[in-house]
């Protein structure tokens, strides 16, 4: 009752909701892999079709590769500086926490960042990514670098040239 109050405070122009990460198979009934609730943890497979099934629920299909990872397979880049609320979903969805290392900050409550600066980088999946403020800032104010690796995962260079890794976890 509370996600149905007109006024509820949109972030990235997405409402507050209740997520939960479940396989195709799962939500079809061909198989009982547990569920992922956003903020909680596994949910096992009944309860995952169950919240599925509500009045009013909606649902958000994103192709995953053998590894757990959301394609991006959007359409081509928005013009604008500011992701599609299409766009923020995905890129919450594919990264779920600020991509630095040991940051759990959910994505969610991020700003998204362009890898390369608009005009110059389009507004994409591919360039887009979820910092948290204080992070953000670090990336634009010092000398840390950050570049995302073909597999998925984030590295980190500090001003001492160590680097960090972010893996987004696996999804079912």
């Amino acid at each position: 009752a509370a996600l149905a109050m007109p006024g509820l405070p949109r972030q990235h122009g997405i409402k507050p909701a209740i997520n939960v990460t479940v396989a195709a198979s799962t939500l079809a009934g061909l198989d009982e892999q547990p569920a992922e609730l956003d903020g909680y943890g596994p949910i096992p497979a009944t309860m995952a079709r169950r919240l599925a099934n509500l009045p009013g629920a909606t649902i958000h299909r994103y192709a995953v590769d053998a590894q757990g990872r959301i394609v991006d397979t959007l359409a081509p880049a928005s013009v604008s500086y500011q992701p599609s609320v299409r766009l923020a979903r995905h890129v919450i969805a594919r990264d779920q926490h600020c991509i630095h290392p040991g940051c759990r900050r959910r994505a969610w409550t991020c700003e998204l960042d362009h890898r390369q600066p608009w005009p110059d980088g389009p507004t994409s999946a591919e360039n887009l990514q979820p910092l948290c403020k204080r992070h953000h800032d670090l990336k634009h104010h010092s000398r840390w670098r950050v570049r995302k690796c073909t597999d998925g995962s984030y590295a980190w260079t500090s001003p001492t040239r160590h680097t960090y890794r972010y893996r987004p976890p696996e999804l079912p």
